[in-house]
């Protein structure tokens, strides 16, 4: 004789392959439970108080700052006996306040000049400078670019270095100092 099984749950039946999830959901809501009290257990983020707009306007303009070049006034060749220690006499005008520096280089491009310090006699405003040939300039004749910028004290600010042109001829009996526009 076989005996019959009475299922009083209706989820499982003999013979079904459904299983009863009971165990299962018991976990799934202890984790949510879990999860929901470690989310409750986090403080809230504090409230911050952010402007994004503002009424009141401003406006303003500026320029910028430019060291002023010197002004050439002249510019001289100085002829000496047989070309020894001919010199370049230039003349220039510059504002009060600022320092005189000087360069020379044998190319009117003057990308890589070469730092000089010359005799300066400086007025208020106006300085002479005297730029000499040297020995063998004096000598052999020369084609010499002279320039002169202005520099703002206590700052690396500099103006365009303004040129002048001096030539000599061999043994140094003449020569022509021109003023470059």
């Amino acid at each position: 004789m076989r005996a019959e099984t009475v299922v009083t749950d209706r989820r499982w039946r003999a013979g079904s392959t459904r299983r009863p999830h009971g165990r299962h959901r018991r976990l799934l809501v202890s984790i949510v439970g879990l999860a929901a009290l470690l989310l409750a257990a986090q403080p809230a983020p504090a409230q911050t108080e952010a402007a994004w707009a503002d009424v009141e306007l401003g406006s303003g303009s500026f320029t910028a700052f430019r060291v002023p070049s010197p002004a050439i006034t002249s510019c001289t060749f100085n002829p000496n006996v047989v070309g020894l220690l001919s010199s370049y006499t230039v003349v220039y005008t510059i504002p009060a306040g600022y320092t005189i520096n000087y360069a020379y280089s044998s190319s009117a491009a003057f990308t890589s000049p070469t730092v000089i310090s010359p005799t300066s006699t400086s007025g208020t405003t106006t300085v002479t400078s005297t730029f000499s040939l040297g020995l063998l300039g004096g000598l052999l004749g020369s084609n010499v670019y002279v320039g002169a910028r202005l520099t703002l004290p206590s700052t690396s600010w500099s103006s365009p270095y303004r040129l002048v042109n001096g030539t000599s001829n061999a043994l140094g009996t003449s020569g022509n100092c021109a003023i470059v526009p």
